[in-house]
């Protein structure tokens, strides 16, 4: 399913964040997010996930609106480990706060009231990276857990963080890759492979990675899907316009005024109010006096 035609169309790729809920976060897709799972994870033998539930399904309609809100892919194993995962294209103040915030949640969500606490499964919130979040260091994988600080030992099965730097994957060129370094391939070039550029034989072989090369197709074939995608560069064009106006207006008032506008803007988005805070400089609490005259 390769898009041709006089003039090529933009081909959208996993790195953008609407791509990546759509074909990971799909029901029926479940098999493809277990088996990246297990690539990003380096699960192996009996850790490896035997079947997924997803918590977050996408659902288009949620998309009616201008309601273009984008969020992780959150799944539960049969095992009862929970997973949340997702890929960040830009920079985003507090973005690790965000993500264990959003940790913390998924993990205390688990208990129904009057559960013991013996019932709590680990869980796990990854995110992929378009940009370098840590610079001080080439690896393009960083996970973190509970450790004793002395002597390193670490807590079990509670709760970890695990980030993905992608600019850091270096393409090695060999037959044999590890699964983690296949899959990074495919996220990192995966709308080559949806155009034109046939999948090497090494990653062909693998089921799960041929599968999710078709779903990009698909997406970027798709009539509606292709309106959602372009909605969102125009939205996304608008906001960073507004935003350059309101910096340059030179007037305080003009400013507030203008990120006053792109605020409104983003929570007719559905953005969360933490992050708009953190993009226009405004106060949570201006933000919700802004959302209470949206609603009105």
């Amino acid at each position: 399913m390769v898009l041709t035609g006089e003039k090529a169309k933009k081909i959208y790729p996993f790195r953008n964040d609407f791509v990546f809920k759509f074909v990971f976060g799909k029901p029926g897709n479940e098999e493809i997010l277990a088996r990246l799972i297990d690539a990003l994870m380096h699960f192996e033998g009996d850790r490896c996930i035997e079947s997924l539930e997803l918590l977050s399904p996408l659902n288009l309609k949620a998309f009616d609106d201008d309601k273009f809100t984008i969020v992780d892919v959150r799944a539960v194993d049969r095992a009862g480990r929970r997973f949340s995962i997702e890929m960040q294209v830009s920079v985003e103040q507090g973005f690790e706060k965000r993500m264990a915030y959003y940790l913390a949640l998924l993990y205390a969500g688990q208990l129904r009231e009057k559960e013991s606490f013996t019932k709590l499964c680990p869980a796990y919130g990854i995110a992929i990276l378009d940009y370098i979040m840590f610079p001080g260091h080439d690896r393009f994988q960083s996970g973190y857990l509970f450790r004793e600080r002395q002597t390193g030992e670490a807590l079990p099965d509670l709760m970890e963080l695990h980030f993905v730097e992608l600019p850091k994957y270096r393409v090695r060129r060999r037959a044999l890759r590890t699964r983690l370094e296949k899959w990074l391939d495919v996220l990192k070039f995966g709308e080559l492979y949806a155009a034109d550029r046939p999948l090497p034989a090494d990653l062909e072989q693998e089921k799960e990675l041929a599968m999710a090369i078709r779903e990009l197709r698909r997406v970027n074939a798709d009539d509606q899907m292709r309106a959602i995608l372009e909605q969102r560069d125009k939205e996304e064009r608008i906001l960073i316009t507004r935003l350059e106006s309101a910096r340059n207006e030179g007037l305080e008032e003009g400013i507030v005024k203008g990120y006053h506008s792109v605020a409104q803007r983003m929570l007719r988005l559905g953005i969360p109010i933490a992050t708009i805070a953190a993009s226009t400089g405004l106060s949570e609490q201006e933000i919700e006096k802004l959302d209470r005259k949206t609603e009105a």
